[in-house]
């Protein structure tokens, strides 16, 4: 009997460990972690504690689902459910039965005896009230900005820059002393454009420059213009500009903010594939204008008046597009410049020119600084080494040199305004580099190019 007794004892013990290790690795349990309104919780053989940070599966090799035990309302009072178990009068340790009758409330702790606060002797009476200080008002955004690129980095300059490539995707951009940008050839239907395009917004009255250097075929076209919008993948609400085509420079105002423009006009300027040309867009209230310099001396010519442009803020873009199937094609650009406010357009005096002894006429008139009086020649002086230029100045060259009223103040390239590409023409002239033609950095007037040259254009830019 006893043994009977011993063997049905072993075999309790036999079937709890079963039961058991039927919960471990030993067996492949049907259990998943799920999420159970909105929180997670595991569900193992239909159990389902409520988990943090949700439940870790190791099946179908063995395993449990690991929680992370979160707090649960007990009445008024939240319970550490990994810890105390929620009774009838609040939590306590699960370790723990609930107790039969409620704990005796809290004995109130004695109030603290108040200590006395010394009275400070003499305390000084302020004589006035002190004014608050205003805080710094926030500046409004400027929308134009002045700016100014040779594009001789080694990449274009993203703080001003984005390119884009219309249409297909394919175009590419580098800058190696110019802006140059290329297109494949193309036998997709419809044109195909790439281009470079300010991201500061352009809004009044602005001045925009840059200077056509090349084009790889006569029969593409290449364009700068100012438009309503940066480009999205839409059309253009509306701008103006120029477009080189077939060697023939053509102005056009356009886009639907604009209904009463004439569109584009053919002015019968032609310009070869390699012949540079400088191109200058204004915009003043609702008059725009645009001028063009073939930088042979003659400065800028007015080359069309807008009166009705309506577009109000944009962005300027450079590049170029097809015309042609199956023709790569490419164009370089140089030396843009963007001013806020319109600088007015240098004029020629007919009666003033570079004369006798490379001196200009008493008729020329020069902006000179007034600190810089004793540097300046008289007459200013119209003649430089032929060694300083690729190909040698001519008569209108020198021309354009005695009409440009800011040369004593520090414009080298004639387009009114003093900024570094001045500086860098100085630069080039100085250290033996070739400069154009219509390019003269001798800015007090004595026929050569050195120091009191930079001390005016220093004065100028105000750089000590």
């Amino acid at each position: 009997m006893k043994n009977i007794q011993k063997y049905f004892i072993k075999l309790i013990v036999f079937i709890f460990l079963l039961i058991v290790i039927g919960k471990s690795d030993f067996f492949v349990v049907e259990a998943k972690c799920v999420f159970v309104g909105g929180q997670t919780r595991c569900n193992e053989d239909g159990q389902s504690p409520k988990c943090n940070t949700g439940c870790f599966e190791t099946w179908p090799s063995g395993g449990v689902c690991g929680c992370v035990w979160v707090d649960e309302q007990c009445g008024t009072t939240v319970c550490n459910i990994s810890s105390q178990r929620c009774c009838t009068t609040g939590c306590f340790p699960i370790t723990q039965p609930c107790p039969t009758s409620p704990p005796p409330p809290p004995t109130n702790p004695p109030p603290p005896s108040p200590t006395n606060t010394p009275i400070p002797t003499n305390t000084p009476t302020p004589t006035r009230t002190p004014t608050p200080i205003p805080p710094t008002s926030v500046p409004t955004p400027v929308a134009c900005q002045n700016f100014g690129d040779d594009f001789s980095g080694e990449s274009l300059n993203a703080n001003n820059w984005k390119f884009i490539s219309w249409t297909n995707g394919y175009g590419t951009v580098s800058t190696s002393g110019t802006l140059n940008i290329y297109l494949p050839a193309s036998i997709e239907f419809g044109p195909k454009s790439a281009f470079v395009e300010t991201k500061g917004t352009l809004s009044g009255d602005f001045t925009s420059e840059i200077t056509l250097v090349s084009r790889n075929d006569d029969s593409i076209i290449q364009y700068f213009q100012f438009n309503a919008k940066q480009y999205d993948g839409g059309g253009f609400g509306g701008g103006f500009g120029f477009r080189l085509l077939n060697g023939s420079l053509k102005t056009e105002v356009y886009g639907v903010d604009n209904p009463t423009n004439p569109g584009p006009q053919d002015h019968g300027i032609t310009i070869a594939k390699d012949t540079p040309v400088r191109l200058k867009l204004e915009k003043t209230g609702t008059t725009v204008k645009m001028y063009y310099d073939l930088m042979t001396g003659q400065g800028y010519q007015l080359l069309r008046t807008f009166n009705n442009f309506v577009t109000i803020s944009g962005y300027t873009i450079a590049g170029i597009q097809h015309t042609v199937a199956n023709l790569a094609i490419s164009g370089s650009f140089d030396h843009y410049s963007q001013s806020c406010g319109v600088v007015p357009s240098p004029t020629n005096n007919p009666d003033c020119a570079c004369k006798t002894n490379d001196n200009c006429t008493i008729e020329c008139d020069f902006e000179k600084i007034a600190s810089a009086s004793s540097s300046y020649l008289y007459p200013i002086k119209c003649g430089l080494a032929p060694s300083l230029f690729s190909v040698s100045p001519n008569e209108n060259d020198k021309n354009g040199w005695c009409n440009r009223k800011a040369r004593t103040r520090g414009d080298a390239d004639g387009n009114g305004i003093v900024n570094n590409f001045d500086y860098y023409y100085y630069i080039a002239a100085v250290f033996g580099g070739k400069i154009p033609q219509n390019i003269n950095p001798d800015f007090n007037g004595d026929g050569e190019v050195g120091r009191a040259d930079l001390d005016i254009y220093k004065l100028t830019m105000g750089i000590q």
